[in-house]
């Protein structure tokens, strides 16, 4: 009778734990994935290209050639409630970037699902010219940014990204 009773409540919690998941937030999170560091060195590789060969502008449809419509980027400190309604595919890990201004972060989305997501060191290349707002939002066809040379006091080269089209 006990073996009976083990396999009803096994069966039981199987069923629920299945049916029961949290809703299409935690599906659509799991779908979403952070490229890895290919994908910055790629970025740096291209800029660093552009600048040798006289070249002020990058388009990202370049570098990042995977299947996406939407590029997001939220400065640091932003509120991302709005990223939140809009899109699915937030998560713990994205939602941090709020409290970090030492990188930048690009979302991409394909229609009203955040994909993918990178994470890049502003101090080899930024999007600081975005901090007029707290969120942009480029469409695919809209990603190309100027490429802004600095020279620091200590002869460290970095870019600056600025919007093609403001």
């Amino acid at each position: 009778m006990s073996k009976n009773l083990y396999h009803v409540v096994i069966t039981i919690l199987v069923v629920f734990t299945t049916s029961c998941g949290n809703s299409n937030s935690e599906a659509s999170q799991s779908e979403v994935t952070l490229l890895d560091a290919e994908y910055s060195n790629k970025l740096y590789s291209e800029i660093a290209l552009k600048v040798e060969g006289g070249d002020s502008s990058i388009n990202l449809t370049e570098v990042f050639d995977f299947d996406w419509n939407k590029l997001i980027i939220p400065k640091a400190y932003s509120n991302l409630e709005s990223i939140k309604k809009e899109y699915k595919g937030m998560n713990k890990q994205i939602e941090r970037i709020k409290y970090d201004d030492a990188r930048s972060l690009l979302l991409f989305a394909k229609d009203d699902q955040i994909i993918k997501y990178i994470f890049l060191s502003n101090v080899k290349s930024n999007f600081s010219s975005i901090q007029e707002e707290s969120v942009r939002i480029y469409e695919r066809g809209e990603s190309q940014f100027m490429i802004d040379v600095q020279v620091n006091k200590n002869g460290k080269t970095s870019t600056r990204l600025r919007p093609l089209k403001e």
